[in-house]
């Protein structure tokens, strides 16, 4: 009977092979739920920490694997920068609107400057969520995961 290989007899680059493929796995289920719902801003934040995750991962086991790898890494990095510009677009407007109901005795000029802000942010959230989300589309899922897939077990 052959000997089960403890986790202790990994390699640090076998580890990546079983660490880094569930991520990707969750991170593209996360971008399937977006694109059909881009509306939802719940939907965009899970994307985002799901994105988090597999970029931390991937920036720890970069080491391991050669120039395919780093290309799906960069890949990711720039998905979750856009996302994190969209959501903290939606944050700041969320908690403008938030002090405009608080403080409904702010004066004229006040409220238009939080307007004028609010409106500024919310053009840039649109921009920015139109190219996040051309980039969503190209990513190609099931491309994307077998690419990766195929950089983890290539020759580094």
């Amino acid at each position: 009977m052959a000997k089960k290989r403890s986790h202790l007899d990994l390699s640090f680059r076998d580890h990546g092979r079983i660490t880094v493929p569930p991520l990707a796995r969750r991170f593209t289920r996360r971008r399937e739920n977006l694109l059909a719902h881009p509306d939802h801003e719940e939907d965009l934040h899970r994307l985002r920490i799901a994105g988090k995750s597999l970029r931390y991962a991937m920036e720890v086991f970069e080491v391991c694997y050669g120039k395919a790898f780093h290309e799906c890494l960069t890949q990711v990095e720039n998905i979750v920068e856009q996302l994190g510009t969209v959501h903290d677009c939606d944050v700041f407007i969320g908690r403008l609107r938030e002090y405009q109901e608080s403080k409904p005795e702010t004066g004229v000029t006040a409220v238009r400057g939080i307007q004028e802000i609010r409106s500024e942010l919310e053009k840039k959230r649109i921009r920015q969520f139109r190219t996040m989300y051309k980039n969503l589309k190209s990513f190609g899922g099931k491309r994307f995961h077998k690419r990766l897939m195929k950089s983890m077990n290539g020759v580094h």
